[in-house]
């Protein structure tokens, strides 16, 4: 069983440990593929979400670069209730 997935890993608590830190320590600011892993989305999504113009970036160089803040901003923004 080399590649077994954790139960906890298969249902996304361990997010954090992924990038070997701990959950307070996370970057505030992402990749898009940071970014996708920090909503769980794919990359395609949170590139739609920067084309769209929905989430604001920085450019840096060719990387988009996103701010946690504004991922939960958008979180926030987009909640639905049942």
């Amino acid at each position: 069983m080399r590649n077994a997935v954790k139960p906890e890993d298969r249902l996304g608590f361990v997010w954090a440990r992924k990038f070997d830190r701990p959950a307070q320590e996370l970057p505030r600011a992402l990749t898009v593929q940071g970014a996708a892993r920090y909503l769980s989305t794919s990359v395609k999504f949170i590139r739609s979400l920067i084309w769209s113009r929905q989430i604001k970036y920085v450019k840096a160089g060719r990387r988009f670069v996103i701010d946690t803040h504004e991922l939960d901003r958008w979180l926030a923004e987009n909640q639905r209730h049942a």
